[in-house]
């Protein structure tokens, strides 16, 4: 089973609605035994939670089934609600007991999907790339403001 690691950052770790950063940074070894790796950065806007588990999704998007992926991160929430509630909640349907949607349902259905067929090893706290990711970000936000812009990522990829 081929190992994937995904590190995940912000540019804030606020937990309220604000406008900012997000990112990802994937690595693997190739065939050839070299490495690859590939990040990506956008504005976005929402609760760290909420765009966390976005950029969860996104990274997630450009992988193919039958991986080991490592998600590395410092939301504790995000990482705990994957690890320990996904199961109960995708048996409900995403709903609470009350019959309500849990919070960002949607995102978590993604999430379900897009993890079907992974092994799943939650890796918590700052990881190797925390303090260039967070700096790139740092500039990102100096250079051009959270302003919704299109863009297309550095190094498209499907792994």
């Amino acid at each position: 089973m081929r190992r994937v690691d995904i590190y995940l950052e912000t540019s804030t770790r606020y937990l309220g609605k604000k406008e900012r950063y997000c990112g990802y940074v994937m690595s693997t070894e190739l065939k050839n035994g070299n490495p690859y790796t590939v990040e990506d950065f956008w504005p976005s806007s929402g609760t760290w939670n909420h765009t966390m588990l976005e950029t969860l999704n996104r990274a997630l998007s450009h992988l193919a089934g039958g991986l080991e992926i490592h998600i590395h991160s410092q939301n504790d929430y995000i990482m705990d609600m994957a690890e320990n509630n996904l199961e109960e909640w995708k048996a409900a349907g995403f709903k609470t007991g009350k019959g309500m949607p849990i919070k960002d349902a949607d995102l978590w259905e993604e999430y379900a999907g897009r993890t079907g067929g992974h092994l799943i090893i939650y890796e918590r706290g700052l990881h190797e790339y925390s303090n260039w990711m967070i700096g790139t970000m740092a500039r990102k936000m100096v250079e051009n403001p959270v302003d919704k812009s299109d863009h297309t990522p550095r190094n498209p990829h499907k792994y």
